[in-house]
């Protein structure tokens, strides 16, 4: 599943984006325990979140990917991808950074693998619709 935030997104968004891009049927729950309660639900399947942009991710939203992913039956993984400032920002919050298996910074992509990157991620999310 794939998660991207807007800037400074509230706990509210982020449970809605979370229950989309998990592909759970019916209407988001209206109250915030009924959902933290379907996320996690959700989580004890082996799933894979990749958080791209997470340099937007406020703390109390990295906060509460930290309370899904410690769930003790959660099989969740998170990814976070990110431009400028991402490492700093995942770097800046000790609970977090603490829970990092493997940090990998990757360089600039040529203009062509970027661009066939951007077209398969496209196709996927036409697929999974």
């Amino acid at each position: 599943m794939h998660a991207r935030p807007r800037a400074e997104p509230g706990l509210s968004l982020q449970r809605t984006e979370l229950f989309h891009a998990l592909g759970l049927a019916g209407r988001p729950p209206s109250h915030a325990i009924e959902f933290d309660r379907m996320l996690r639900g959700a989580l004890e399947e082996p799933r894979v979140l990749v958080c791209d942009e997470a340099q937007w991710l406020s703390k109390l939203c990295f906060e509460y990917l930290r309370y899904l992913w410690d769930d003790t039956d959660s099989d969740l993984t998170i990814v976070f991808t990110g431009g400028n400032g991402c490492f700093e920002m995942l770097q800046s919050e000790p609970m977090l950074e603490s829970r990092v298996y493997a940090w990998q910074e990757i360089g600039g992509m040529p203009l062509d693998e970027d661009l066939l990157c951007w077209a398969y991620s496209k196709l996927r999310t036409r697929q999974a619709a």
